[in-house]
């Protein structure tokens, strides 16, 4: 029997479906290993990637970016310093992201009020 995780084991561990896992590979986001008799066989390392992986796109990242960081991220210690640079510009644009949403909010939440001054509250 060979080590790893199946693509269907590793879609229930991440949530993703199979259709999007492949759609990472072919994508250059996930490399797996193959067994013997050629099916797809994921390792912790690849599941801890794909979780990190979808966070980042979750937050805005393109593939393109997101490709990049996981073909810097196989080289491992060798580009650590790149690496870092690319999580700490991805921090400050999620960062300007969510305080454009708190803006965003904010004047919701006016409107909220100012349609319904004592009643706003109850409309959550």
């Amino acid at each position: 029997m060979d080590d790893g995780l199946t693509i269907a084991e590793l879609a229930q561990r991440t949530g993703l479906t199979t259709q999007t896992l492949r759609s990472y590979e072919r994508s250059g986001l996930l490399a797996p290993d193959r067994s013997s008799n050629g099916r797809r066989r994921y390792s912790e390392d690849d599941l801890a990637r794909i979780r990190l992986l979808s966070r980042l796109r979750a937050t805005g990242m393109t593939v393109a970016d997101a490709r990049d960081y996981a073909e810097l991220a196989r080289s491992e210690s060798e580009t650590a310093a790149r690496r870092h640079e690319v999580l700490v510009a991805h921090r400050q644009q999620v960062l300007a992201r969510i305080d454009r949403l708190h803006d965003d909010l904010a004047l919701i939440e006016y409107e909220i009020q100012r349609l319904y001054p004592h009643n706003g509250s109850r409309l959550r």
